[in-house]
């Protein structure tokens, strides 16, 4: 089996690279290939390079980065049954909370010597994703965090805060078409999320529903005009308290397979494939079940 890393150094320390060489350089007969990618999305053509050059070979590609970067790496890949994804995370990785502690992913040592577990993905007609696919506040907060993600003031974190905040400010209320199952309705939401893992935070989540490998997603439509709604509907949900009969008429909630979005109007959609921007008509979205041959350290409980 050859094992190729991939490093986004956007999202790894600065030193990270070198680090990683020296460690798997101690590990006996280990075949493995290290490589750093340069602006944001390069992983995707990257690992088509890397599926290519090793064509018919087992590859183990190991994500060095969040999970926008694990996102585009499988994007890349055309054939998933010879390829087998191991996420070194460097940021909380909603797609492995499922696991246990996810420090037990950082340890190289522990994926390389793991085990696979099959586990489910999200398709659309513009690209794949792991955690899941968002309209509406979640998309708009990534599309600011990427305009202002140079401001590393006190850390990384401010830029999200101020992009959260922005997003609540700015993002608009969209109308849409949604099928979902066998029912069509027409809703305006301020958010629309359809997860593998019900969150968009390691504080926000819309159910307790974490399994990877059952082939359906939780989705949630939510509607709130205003910025102090959006807040106090968000602060609700990372404190765990319960929404009242009344909040029924602006959230629905349940599982699916399949589902379709389009605004009313025909307009282009902002979506977040996770992290990943794209804009675009008509959405159509399925759950491959457990499509992705996932490695996860062998203590790793699920």
């Amino acid at each position: 089996m050859v094992h190729v890393f991939i490093v986004d150094p956007e999202n790894c320390p600065p030193d990270y690279y070198y680090k990683l060489r020296d460690r798997l350089s101690q590990i006996p007969d280990l075949t493995y290939y290290v490589f750093t990618t340069g602006v944001a999305g390069d992983e995707t053509e990257l690992a088509h390079t890397v599926e290519t050059i090793f064509e018919g070979e087992q590859l183990r590609l190991y994500s060095c980065g969040n999970i926008t970067t694990a996102r585009n790496i499988i994007d890349g890949i055309h054939d998933l049954s010879h390829i087998e994804l191991a996420i070194v995370p460097q940021t909380y990785i909603g797609y492995l909370s499922p696991f246990g502690d996810m420090e037990q992913f950082t340890n190289v040592e522990n994926l390389i010597d793991g085990r696979i577990v099959h586990t489910d993905y999200i398709r659309t007609n513009h690209g794949l994703s792991l955690n899941g696919v968002a309209f509406g506040i979640e998309a708009y907060m990534y599309k600011t965090h990427d305009s202002i993600a140079s401001l590393k003031l006190f850390g990384r974190s401010v830029p999200w805060i101020m992009s959260n905040i922005h997003a609540m400010v700015a993002s608009p209320n969209h109308t849409y078409n949604i099928d979902v199952d066998d029912k069509s309705v027409t809703r305006k939401t301020t958010s629309l999320i359809l997860g593998n893992v019900p969150g968009t935070t390691r504080f926000v989540r819309w159910s307790d529903n974490m399994d990877i490998t059952d082939g359906v997603a939780t989705y949630a439509f939510m509607y709130r005009s205003g910025f102090f709604s959006r807040f106090l509907y968000y602060f609700r949900k990372m404190r765990a308290i319960p929404m009242d009969e009344s909040d029924d008429r602006f959230f629905d909630i349940g599982q699916t397979e399949n589902l379709k979005v389009k605004d009313i109007n025909l307009k282009p959609v902002l979506c977040s494939l996770d992290g990943k921007l794209v804009s675009a008509t008509e959405w159509k979205i399925s759950i491959v079940k457990q499509g992705i041959r996932l490695v996860v350290p062998k203590e790793a409980t699920l």
